[in-house]
């Protein structure tokens, strides 16, 4: 029927490590853009990397169940929210904007 509640939490760890990679793999990717000979190359090539790693990691974790999928994209949406507000916090804001 449904995924036992041990594999639930274990798809939900699984869902957080691999979106931290993700979101860290984007953040060392659009740092490097500026020194990067070819920039092009450099986004696209990381995106398929991220999404290449991502996509089997997820498609391993629900194990043909739906649970694990939502409990996976629940995981993945908490990640960029979080990792979303940290890159908003530490741009600077601009001379005399009140916080």
């Amino acid at each position: 029927m449904g995924m036992p509640f041990t594999q639930l939490l274990q798809a939900l760890a699984l869902g957080l490590g691999c979106s931290a990679l993700y979101f860290l793999g984007l953040w060392y990717t659009v740092h490097r853009i500026p020194s990067a000979r070819r920039p092009t190359f450099l986004v696209l090539s990381s995106f398929f990397v991220r999404i290449g790693l991502l996509l089997p990691a997820i498609y391993w974790v629900m194990d043909g169940h739906l649970e694990g999928l939502v409990v996976c994209m629940l995981a993945f949406m908490l990640v960029r929210n979080l990792s979303a507000r940290s890159v908003l916090k530490s741009v600077q804001r601009p001379f005399g904007e009140k916080s």
